[in-house]
């Protein structure tokens, strides 16, 4: 018994000519031997002449040698006009050339099949008409291509002698029952992916920058509180460039040194981007002189020098932007504040879910005072999780056009070796899914000093870029060479990736502190998340839900 594509559902047959075409494919079905596959209703297209061209065809038997024969089932209502068979439909209102219909489907195989890869395919046709007695020979149909309704029980055997070319080899005859499944086969372009993910957050995300620079307040502060990919940068870099554009002094300061650098390669070069401490060492410097880098409290003592004496300098800023400012002392913020003049305007942005520090909260008062809980950065299912694990005070509300897909939890014995290997495992997966390595960051949950991770020079054979902890003279920080990054959840805060593997994770309680870190971690991801913990961890981790 021949194999037919696909399985017949024979309450579909519920017309005349149908029935027709399923005798046909009953026959053959039964007189075939297994080595023969039968496709029905197949559907093609080919391009003619710049136009598209689409077609059915009835029955397409493709033989054990590899070779194709096309099979036109005509039945119902025939008509013969100036020596032209015609099918008529629709109550005679409608008529289709047969010639010129078999001609064009053989015409469109021949045309598709070699740059389909099949070369050397022999494609044959014939003209089955289940109900009429053909009387007499014509040019467009050579008996040998039609069988009538006295040859039915010999259709088998017709159908067996049009197939006398040499095989094709087994591959390409494998390949070709594929491509006769009409079963297009798609794959994820993990880069077309990434590239639109990002596109889409970026315009989403732009909704900060929109409506908080139209608010107008006397006092000319604003406190926006917003949560991590809602747009804080966006927002930070419009209210630069409009303050560069109308020809106003401007600062930006942050507590993250990487976070600095970041801001320094996208902002106007007009702007002061800096961050709190290096303000604090360039005043110290300038006012008392190298500073004593072998003190234990040396940066104690530069940031209490900037504090003390920072209001001495006559206020010269139009537009002061504080970024992080969950990450401030309250004499930091005002200390700053006092570089504004009276007519200039003050952003604090900030997130206090991000709080990894320990922080007094802070207050400045007659500020405008703005929330946001709307993240357009992460996926949606990434949201869902950081929901259900609490935490932030309030739910993040996940505004991405991307659901994406749960994170995946991976848990290790406790151990460095094992740490390092499943973070391999990771990395090594994401490769294999077509994701390149500058794609994805390799987030640790520890400092800098105390991450395995970061003591690698490589994961995966990949070698990674990694901070060095120096800086050149005109104070950018200096990295290792490699294509896959790693860095410290401290130090990637305000940052993002399409792929962020967060490890290293490892803690006792899931306290404020914890929470604050995982979220800081959790939301780098722009695409996909992969959490990699110990199994205590883990386990507490997964224990919250």
């Amino acid at each position: 018994m021949a194999r037919l594509h696909p399985n017949l559902h024979r309450q579909a047959y519920d017309t005349f000519g149908a029935r027709a075409e399923l005798r046909v494919l009953d026959i053959l079905e039964q007189g075939l031997d297994g080595s023969y596959d039968i496709f029905h209703g197949v559907d093609w297209s080919t391009m003619y002449r710049g136009d598209q061209r689409f077609g059915e065809i009835d029955v397409v038997v493709v033989s054990p040698s590899g070779h194709v024969l096309l099979m036109e089932v005509k039945s119902g209502e025939l008509e013969l006009t100036d020596g032209k068979l015609y099918k008529v439909y629709e109550n005679g209102r409608r008529t289709k050339d047969v010639a010129a219909q078999t001609g064009g489907q053989h015409s469109a195989m021949l045309s598709r099949l070699p740059k389909a890869g099949f070369p050397n395919v022999h494609v044959g046709h014939l003209l089955v008409m289940p109900d009429y007695t053909v009387r007499s020979e014509v040019l467009a149909f050579p008996p040998e291509r039609v069988v009538d309704t006295t040859e039915m029980d010999v259709l088998c055997t017709r159908v067996i002698a049009t197939f006398t070319k040499s095989p094709i080899d087994t591959e390409a005859h494998s390949k070709l029952l594929e491509f006769f499944k009409n079963e297009m086969t798609i794959e994820p372009d993990v880069s077309a992916r990434v590239g639109l993910v990002e596109r889409t957050s970026r315009l989403l995300a732009s909704g900060l920058a929109t409506w908080v620079p139209r608010i107008s307040h006397a006092g000319e502060t604003y406190i926006v509180n917003a949560t991590a990919g809602s747009g804080k940068t966006q927002l930070a870099l419009k209210l630069l460039k409009d303050a560069v554009a109308a020809n106003q002094r401007a600062c930006y300061v942050c507590f993250n040194r990487p976070l600095a650098d970041h801001m320094i390669s996208v902002a106007p070069p007009a702007i002061q981007v800096s961050t709190f401490h290096e303000l604090a060492r360039e005043l110290y410097e300038r006012q008392v002189g190298e500073p004593d880098f072998t003190s234990n409290t040396i940066f104690q003592d530069m940031l209490a020098y900037f504090i003390e004496h920072a209001a001495e300098r006559e206020p010269w800023l139009d537009l002061l932007v504080i970024d992080e400012s969950q990450d401030f002392d309250a004499a930091w913020v005002l200390a700053l504040v006092d570089q504004v003049r009276n007519s200039g305007r003050i952003y604090v942005l900030g997130d206090q879910s991000q709080q990894i520090y320990k922080r007094e909260a802070f207050d400045i008062p007659d500020a405008v005072k703005m929330d946001c809980n709307d993240n357009f950065r992460s996926p949606v299912e990434l949201v869902n999780d950081i929901n259900r694990f609490m935490l932030t005070r309030e739910p993040v509300v996940a505004r991405s056009g991307w659901q994406g897909v749960p994170p995946t939890y991976h848990t290790h014995p406790p151990g460095e070796r094992a740490s390092i290997k499943q973070i391999e495992v990771c990395v090594k997966a994401l490769l294999s899914e077509g994701y390149m390595p500058d794609q994805i960051a390799l987030v640790s949950f520890s400092g800098v000093k105390n991450s395995r991770l970061l003591a690698q020079d490589s994961v995966a054979g990949i070698a990674l870029k990694k901070p060095t902890g120096a800086y050149d003279a005109a104070g950018n920080a200096l990295w290792t060479e490699g294509s896959l990054l790693a860095d410290s959840v401290y130090r990637f805060k305000g940052q993002s990736a399409p792929v962020v593997v967060f490890c290293e994770i490892d803690f006792e309680e899931l306290d404020d502190r914890t929470k604050a870190k995982l979220f800081v971690g959790m939301t780098r991801a722009q695409v996909r998340l992969e959490v990699v913990a110990t199994e205590a961890a883990g386990n507490g981790l997964l224990g919250a839900l």
